[in-house]
């Protein structure tokens, strides 16, 4: 960049890289191929130099040098140096103090890891954020309804239903049956005439909360073919760490309710149950099961798949309640975006309602 110390910028820390590193840096690929070729010239074809003889190191500086030390210790005090992670604002003032030219395009356009700095440590593991002020800014001016009255239909976030199930004992249809009496006794708190179901979809899609899902845990694959198998010891804990074992459950799950229909629309209270999964929607009443193609997507976030089932029962002319029992802010964020000009009941159910 114009006007800079050296020719190399720490995107990391927003910072200048050290002339010495810099140098370092640059010249590795030279210093490589004369190394190479004294290696080569010496032990092999002169053998001036026997082929065993130690190898004399060669100290290189990288990335992390620094001559001010980023952490030292005076007396029984220590100071820490933290990273600076508003890179373009860092950029910003330094073209600003100095009057040198940026080519941000130029800047920006490397690839810098897998997931975007803002949103990772540098070991690659996505950071933890508070998103409750941004929640609140958000809905300040919004008005959500404490309690449901709406008679239309309600959509539901399955997940994060799934962890609020305890242990159950017995066959697999023994926790099917306690997700559905969890989502009537602490969801559907009105008899609704439609009720959609939405679930993740991770099997074959890389996105980034997987290196959340990393940090929360995992567990080993188990093989579910048949809702008559009995739960294993903490099933529900080792189902939701494992994202194959999530998808076998819910497959199943979904099966359970088609095979149960007419008991599990007398439970719910409702006339209409849609079961959104996979690329798959289907709709289903007492007497019929049809696929619903307006609501088939590939996306893998329930978040996205809940505004859809959302614009589409506005769409048909029906309230619609949004259900999400962990309080997702993303949903909300979406739902004000993306709704923000229809007539929408209950943005958001925070928590359960016991």
């Amino acid at each position: 960049m114009v006007g800079m110390d050296t020719e190399l910028m720490n995107l990391s820390s927003g910072t200048e890289v050290n002339k010495d590193a810099a140098t370092s840096i640059l010249s590795i690929r030279a210093e490589g191929i004369k190394l190479y070729n004294n290696f080569r010239d010496e032990r092999l074809l002169m053998t001036q130099t026997k082929f065993h003889a130690p190898i004399k190191k060669h100290k290189r500086f990288d990335f992390n040098h620094d001559p001010s030390t980023t952490k030292k210790k005076t007396s029984a005090k220590c100071t820490s140096a933290s990273l600076n992670r508003n890179i373009l604002g860092t950029l910003h003032a330094w073209s600003l103090k100095t009057n040198g030219k940026i080519d941000y395009e130029e800047a920006l356009k490397y690839p810098l890891a897998i997931y975007p700095l803002s949103l990772s440590h540098p070991d690659g593991q996505v950071r933890k954020i508070t998103k409750s002020d941004m929640k609140s800014i958000l809905l300040k001016n919004v008005e959500i309804m404490p309690t449901i009255t709406s008679t239309g239909a309600a959509v539901i976030d399955l997940v994060p239903v799934l962890h609020q199930v305890p242990q159950v004992s017995g066959k697999l249809e023994n926790t099917m049956w306690k997700i559905i009496s969890i989502i009537k006794e602490n969801y559907l708190l009105a008899a609704f005439q439609r009720v959609d179901i939405v679930a993740d979809n991770y099997q074959d899609a890389y996105v980034i909360k997987r290196g959340e899902q990393s940090a929360r845990g995992t567990s080993e694959r188990i093989t579910m073919k048949t809702r008559d198998m009995s739960a294993p010891a903490n099933f529900m804990q080792r189902m939701l760490h494992n994202n194959d074992n999530k998808y076998q459950f819910i497959q199943l799950f979904f099966k359970y309710i088609e095979d149960k229909i007419s008991k599990i629309l007398q439970t719910l209270r409702c006339e209409e149950l849609v079961l959104s999964g996979e690329e798959m929607c289907t709709k289903f009443t007492s007497s019929s099961a049809k696929t619903y193609d307006a609501l088939q997507s590939n996306q893998p976030e329930a978040d996205t798949r809940l505004i859809l089932h959302a614009k589409e029962i506005l769409n048909i002319g029906k309230d619609v309640t949004l259900i999400s029992p962990s309080g997702d802010t993303d949903i909300i964020v979406l739902a004000l975006g993306s709704l923000k000009e229809e007539k929408l009941f209950n943005c958001l159910i925070r928590e359960s309602a016991r």
